[in-house]
């Protein structure tokens, strides 16, 4: 038995090891797994979510064709969006088949260049062929291209890698060392076992009987008796003699002749022997039987893999829409906007600064460009700063328009932070600067959300407030007007407001002085026609960024009097002198902290303004 036992581990131990290694050789599958497929000629190629993740792992995209190649991904719902109604080709993954296809819908013949839409997360170019490696989230979309107007690139081969991972083949291989080992010790046991049961044993008197040779030895020398053959006598037969008398039977030999010693011999201790030998032989089976049932055990344990851990159950996400843009789309999207603006500047050219810029911000700009080009002494406006990115809220939406509201901290500490709220109209447009706004010294901006939940902007009619955002804009130019005696005074924190200091009432007072008697001022307030934009704060307020422009007419109390006109506006209408009277408009973007009704002590804050000449005219 324990033979068995050895050759049972011996055999174990090949199929164990042997599988484990085959498991890494010979059985092990291919590396990666490749599709491809042909597409119909149409200006875009998608290719949808599902089929980029067909199988696990980062995706290896070759894109092939005859001329130029563009290769970009993004949410697919902003992907799709772009494309809209042009014809394209919708590459999807056939579970069944487990091949690619694809169908062609739209009728647009042709699109715009793709390249640096916002809405990429990323984007690639390259000249027939282009072979990129990405690992997108679910929910990501390719788009292919290759001018807009010729037929995308048509040959698409995505590559994953496969899982050539073996777990169970070291638990195996382990497994087979160990049931080698013990089956060696077993077959040790076992010899061991056999030796002892061919060696020479001890009468139980002690003293070593003699051996067939030495007994026929000893009868070849006359020195023994030939021993009488023993008959067996079985009780009840008739040879045997009376129990009574204490006769034995005939032919047993004398019990006293030497080597016939059983009859005299002791009576061993047959019940203890047989236990104790029958106990060390089910004792030794079952030490084997533990060991390989360990053995059994512990190979399954380990050759099940790595133990799953239960996960609670996931809780329903609310049901929001994702943020428009991430922190590194956001970045890449102001680097571009400084770059256009900064060629805008250097050329003055209000045609570059409008593919970035729009509303106050485009018009505080255009009108710069005027007044530099006329007049190099004149102060340019501040270019948009390059530094960290300190706040970002983009808003919650899947639609358009899409607006995102950063704060952008200049490197250089004596510059002021800004304050930027972006907007795209449309899918195919970019984002641009709508307002521009420099936030004062020391401004702490209200607790908002994080940039990868972003927050649904609010409407301009909104009464969450002291007041609406669409009220802001000429409730705040009437306190410019008269200050304190507004109707709206109580509404706002005019006392930390230097912009009251600047063009309040009292400065007002002091123009007035200094052109009269032979001129007067006329000042007036009114909403931009730039509409607010409202994002809410974690504390319940509000966010308001709203435009408003402030109108001087200069007129000469005597007919045909002159009134000197100051620089800037000389600048700008090339006229130093004039007898008509001037009227300028300038353009306020203002940023505001708007707090909950619920708090009833606080009041509006101004946290930042720009201002600037937007337009003027002689009259």
């Amino acid at each position: 038995m324990r033979f068995v036992i050895a050759i049972i581990l011996f055999v174990a131990a090949v199929a164990s090891a042997g599988l484990g290694v085959a498991q890494r050789t010979i059985l092990l599958g291919p590396a990666t797994k490749t599709l491809q497929i042909q597409t119909a000629d149409a200006p875009v190629t998608v290719v949808n979510s599902a089929a980029l993740h067909a199988f696990n792992g980062t995706q290896r995209v070759t894109i092939s064709g005859r001329g130029e190649v563009f290769l970009a991904y993004g949410r697919s719902d902003d992907v799709l969006a772009w494309v809209g109604d042009a014809r394209h080709n919708t590459v999807r993954f056939n579970s069944s088949k487990h091949k690619l296809i694809s169908a062609v819908t739209g009728t647009e013949k042709t699109v715009p260049s793709p390249v640096e839409s916002d809405l990429w997360l990323q984007e690639y170019e390259g000249s027939k062929e282009l072979t990129r490696s990405i690992n997108p989230p679910s929910g990501i979309s390719l788009i292919i291209v290759s001018d807009g107007k010729k037929a995308a690139p048509s040959t698409v081969s995505i590559t994953w890698p496969l899982d050539q991972s073996t777990p169970m083949a070291g638990t195996l291989i382990l497994g087979g060392i160990g049931a080698l080992l013990l089956g060696l010790l077993a077959l040790v046991w076992a010899l061991v076992h056999a030796r002892r049961r061919r060696g020479p044993r001890r009468s139980s008197r002690g003293s070593r009987p003699m051996s067939q040779r030495q007994l026929l030895r000893g009868r070849k020398r006359g020195q023994l008796p030939a021993a009488p053959v023993r008959k067996v006598i079985l009780p009840g037969s008739p040879d045997a003699g009376s129990p009574n008398t204490g006769v034995t039977g005939a032919g047993v030999p004398d019990a006293g002749l030497p080597g016939a010693g059983l009859p005299d011999a002791k009576p061993a201790k047959k019940g203890r022997s047989r236990r104790g030998r029958g106990g060390r032989g089910r004792g030794g089976s079952l030490a084997v039987g533990l060991l390989i049932g360990s053995l059994a055990l512990t190979g399954c344990s380990l050759g099940g893999g790595a133990a799953v851990t239960p996960t609670p159950t996931d809780t329903a996400a609310a049901d929001l829409d994702a943020p428009v843009v991430g922190d590194t789309q956001l970045k890449r999207i102001l680097d571009r906007v400084r770059s256009t603006v900064g060629d805008a500047d250097a050329a003055k050219d209000p045609k570059i600064a409008a593919k970035r810029l729009d509303g106050p911000a485009l018009a505080d700009r255009v009108a710069n460009y005027t007044m530099t080009r006329n007049d190099a002494s004149q102060a340019v406006v501040a270019p948009i700063p390059d530094g960290a990115l300190e706040i970002v809220l983009p808003e919650q939406r899947t639609t358009w328009p899409r607006t995102v509201f950063a704060v952008v901290v200049p490197p250089d500490e004596t510059t002021a932070p800004v304050a930027l709220v972006l907007q795209q109209r449309d899918p195919r447009d970019d984002y641009k600067v709508h307002y521009l706004i420099n936030l004062k010294p020391g401004t702490v901006v209200p607790k908002l959300a994080p940039a990868a939940v972003g927050a649904a902007t609010l409407p301009a009619d909104n009464a969450f407030g002291r007041l609406r955002p669409d009220e802001l804009a000429a409730a705040y130019g009437d306190t410019l007007a008269v200050g304190e005696k507004s109707t709206w005074a109580e509404n706002f924190d005019l006392a930390d407001d230097s912009l009251q200091t600047e063009i309040g009432p009292a400065a007002k007072a002091d123009r007035l002085a200094k052109v009269q008697p032979k001129a007067t001022i006329a000042f007036t307030h009114a909403s931009s026609a730039e509409s607010p934009v409202s994002f809410p704060t974690l504390d319940s307020g509000q966010l308001v960024a709203v435009a408003l422009d402030e109108t001087d007419t200069v007129t000469p109390v005597e007919t045909g009097a002159g009134i000197t006109v100051p620089a800037n506006l000389k600048a700008y209408l090339g006229v130093g002198v004039s007898t008509t009277g001037i009227r300028a408009t300038y353009g306020l973007q203002l940023l505001f902290y708007v707090p909950p009704l619920t708090d009833k002590s606080a009041t509006i804050k101004v946290l930042g303004y720009t201002q600037g000449l937007v337009s003027a005219k002689e009259l």
